[in-house]
């Protein structure tokens, strides 16, 4: 992790239909929406890569709090859309 040039990618593996993948398409539909919240998270991501981490779990829990947040904003959000 302390070479950020070295990943190249970071994936996520979901069952469809499940509560996870429901809830990442919730914030994806609902950032793609909202562009002041995208931004934000863009901008505490940059902020976060500068950063030394041990390993990508600390790096996650960097972005804990926002994701927390706004994925339940998402996912009221996206029930009143389907």
């Amino acid at each position: 992790m302390h070479d950020h040039d070295l990943r190249i990618a970071h994936l996520h593996a979901f069952v469809k239909g499940s509560s996870d993948w429901k809830r990442h398409l919730a914030l994806r539909d609902y950032l793609i929406a909202h562009p002041t919240i995208r931004e934000s998270y863009q901008e505490l991501k940059e902020k976060l890569t500068q950063l030394d981490w041990k390993d990508g779990n600390d790096y996650n829990m960097g972005k804990d709090l926002f994701l927390k947040a706004q994925e339940k904003i998402a996912l009221a959000w996206y029930k009143e859309r389907i």
